[in-house]
C-alpha cells in the first residue's frame, strides 16, 4: 500500500508558470490560465507592467551577484515582414519568400458599376462578367504591397521570438533584436 501511494506521489507532476515565462503566438501556446499578451509572451490576466519590467526586476533578483543575465523583450517576428536578414538572426523567427496576392473574389461582383468599383476588378465585355486585372497585385514590400486595394502581402517573418531571459549567453543574447545583456 506505501508503495502505491509513493507511486502515485511521485507521478503527479505539475508545472508552475510565472508571469511572462512562456512565449506564446496566441492563447493556445499558453498553460491554462494564461493569455498570450502583445510581447508574445504568457500574461497572467489582470497584468498591467510589461514583460520588459518584469523580466528585468526578475532577473535582477534571481541572478547571483557578479553574473550576467539577458534582459529585455525580442523584437517580434511579425515587425521584421519586410527584413528578411533580421528575420534569419531573431532566434524563434522563420523566413517565407513574400509574394504580393490578391484577396478579393471578383466573381462576387456583378460586371460593370460594381465590378469596376472594386479594386483589382474589372468587367470583361466580351461575356459578361466580372474579373481579376492581370498583375494588379504588386510589390515586395508590405507598403508597396498593400498601397493596392484588395492586395495583402503573405509570408515573411514569422513564428516567436525566443524570450530574453531565456539566452544563456552574451553572444546569443546581443544576436536577439531586443535583448540586452546586463
Amino acid at each position: 500500500m506505501r508503495l502505491l501511494i509513493v507511486l502515485l506521489v511521485g507521478c503527479s507532476y505539475t508545472p508552475s508558470f510565472r508571469d511572462c515565462d512562456v512565449a506564446c503566438s496566441n492563447d493556445m501556446h499558453c498553460p491554462t490560465g494564461f493569455t498570450c499578451g502583445p510581447e508574445g509572451l504568457c500574461r497572467t490576466s489582470g497584468i498591467a507592467p510589461s514583460c520588459d519590467g518584469i523580466l528585468d526586476a526578475r532577473a535582477d533578483i534571481d541572478a547571483p551577484p557578479g553574473t550576467h543575465y539577458c534582459a529585455g523583450a525580442p523584437t517580434q517576428c511579425d515587425v521584421l515582414v519586410d527584413n528578411m536578414t533580421s528575420c534569419g538572426t531573431q532566434m524563434g523567427c522563420t523566413w517565407t519568400a513574400t509574394s504580393c496576392a490578391f484577396t478579393e473574389n471578383c466573381s462576387n461582383h456583378l460586371p460593370n458599376t460594381d465590378c469596376d468599383g472594386t479594386g483589382g476588378c474589372q468587367t470583361y465585355v466580351v461575356q459578361p462578367y466580372c474579373r481579376y486585372i492581370s498583375g494588379y497585385c504588386s510589390g515586395s514590400t508590405k507598403a508597396t504591397c498593400e498601397g493596392h486595394t484588395n492586395c495583402a502581402l503573405q509570408g515573411g517573418c514569422s513564428g516567436v521570438a525566443k524570450p530574453c531571459g531565456q539566452l544563456s549567453t552574451q553572444n546569443a543574447c546581443q544576436a536577439q533584436l531586443g535583448c540586452t545583456w546586463k
